[in-house]
């Protein structure tokens, strides 16, 4: 009987070592060093406002409940967004074709570090069957998988997502779809219902309980300061980011999650975004903060820009925020208040500001420890006020060239220069 036991304890030894050895070969042939895509450039002022139409033609909140639409999306466009998607986690890049009831989805994606390979690639050759779609082929990395086995994983997956509520009225709620050559089209039927179901969960996926804990907290601070009765109507954004970052440093933990914690929560607060419904909670979950105008140089707007572009660097990454800086300018300038490197230098300042906060540890701690000895704004808030502004797009133009040119590159050198000049920059960022 022992030696029974001990040989179906060396068989079951065996096949353990032999699964985990084949999860180790199938791993190598999976991870690559190289991409098979190159990164695509950095998302443009265009490809924002791409999406932004595309967003508002297909936006379902404007229909009535049971209403049925369409919406089309051309390849083009869901690259953009898969490469913001992979943009907001360690980079990479995608090639989307769609042709007649045919398309192929190529993906090169940045994986964590790990001595098998930095990139994960992954290209899949679909079409439409019927009423759903099929895998014709799957190559992950250097191990092509056949494309009958690939289907058949994919069909017992989405069988066995069917048990998830929202993922089984989320499939209901799509009609029918169809792939010609450069677009998808898609007939839905909205259900709010659904909307607030997905909203939740996402919320809870996205937002870990932890991170919802730390962001109560800042709230918290953030409306007991501002009721306090301490600062004045109208006051520095540098009043309001002492305290914020004086609590962040006694709270523990991890220095850059609290930082990242007071931008998000001090930058929604300008914005009049409630933390507590953002996070799917009462509004009761903290106090109703105290309403004050926060200035930088004396002007609102550059409080805007700074705090808004250091949350969004925070939450979204510096590259984003850029973006939607140089986006608003571009839209001011056609009939709105121009175009201002004024407010490129506060959205830039806000943008350094935010990746000072969240380098490492240490940095975090030493921004901490500087903000909270209630300083004056000139410790990170350069002088931009004699920068032009205000340009019609006409005079941008015959001034400047555009956007990428010369003189307009010259204008950010500047500005970049300005800020690195600044006490904080000096001190903190080596």
């Amino acid at each position: 009987m022992k030696l029974l036991l001990r040989g179906i304890l060396a068989l079951l030894l065996v096949l353990v070592l032999a699964s985990i050895a084949g999860l180790v070969v199938a791993v190598f042939f999976v991870l690559q060093d190289q991409p098979a895509l190159e990164n695509p450039a950095e998302i443009s002022v265009e490809d924002v406002r791409r999406v932004r139409a595309f967003i508002r033609r297909s936006d379902p909140r404007n229909l009535q409940p049971g209403d049925i639409s369409a919406f089309t999306v051309n390849d083009t466009e869901l690259e953009l967004l898969t490469n913001y998607g992979l943009s907001q986690l360690r980079g990479g890049a995608a090639d989307i074709t769609l042709g007649d009831n045919q398309a192929t989805v190529e993906v090169s994606a940045r994986v964590l570090d790990n001595p098998l390979g930095d990139y994960l690639n992954v290209s899949v050759g679909l079409s439409r069957w019927s009423d759903r779609l099929v895998v014709d082929s799957l190559r992950i990395g250097s191990l092509t998988v056949p494309g009958r086995i690939a289907d058949f994983v994919a069909r017992n997956a989405h069988g066995q997502l069917q048990r998830f509520p929202e993922y089984a009225a989320a499939v209901d709620a799509i009609n029918g779809f169809s792939i010609s050559p450069g677009q998808l089209n898609v007939v839905y039927q909205w259900q709010p219902e659904l909307a607030d179901q997905l909203s939740e969960r996402g919320r809870n996926l996205l937002i870990p309980a932890d991170e919802q804990e730390r962001l109560l907290a800042h709230a918290t601070r953030l409306a007991n300061v501002t009721r306090s009765g301490e600062l004045n109507g109208v006051t520095s954004a540098a009043a309001l980011l002492a305290p914020m970052f004086e609590f962040a440093a006694t709270q523990g933990g991890d220095p850059i999650e609290q930082n990242r914690a007071a931008l998000l929560v001090t930058g929604m607060y300008i914005l009049g975004i409630s933390v507590p419904k953002a996070l799917g909670l009462p509004a009761s979950s903290v106090p109703t903060p105290g309403r004050h105008r926060l200035t930088l140089s004396g002007r609102h707007d550059f409080a805007q820009h700074f705090l808004v572009s250091a949350a969004l660097t925070a939450g979204a990454g510096s590259s984003l925020a850029d973006t939607i800086g140089l986006l608003k300018e571009l839209d001011d300038s056609q009939g709105g208040s121009g175009f201002s490197f004024t407010d490129i230098g506060a959205d830039r300042t806000g943008v350094r500001f935010a990746e000072l906060a969240l380098t490492d540890s240490a940095t975090a701690r030493a921004l901490q420890s500087l903000l909270g000895q209630q300083p004056t704004e000139d410790l990170f808030m350069a002088d931009f006020l004699d920068l032009p502004e205000s340009m019609p797009e006409t005079e941008f133009i015959r001034r400047f060239g555009g956007v990428g040119e010369p003189a307009y590159r010259a204008v950010l050198t500047d500005i970049e220069n300005r800020i690195a000049a600044t006490r904080l920059f000096r001190e903190l960022d080596r």
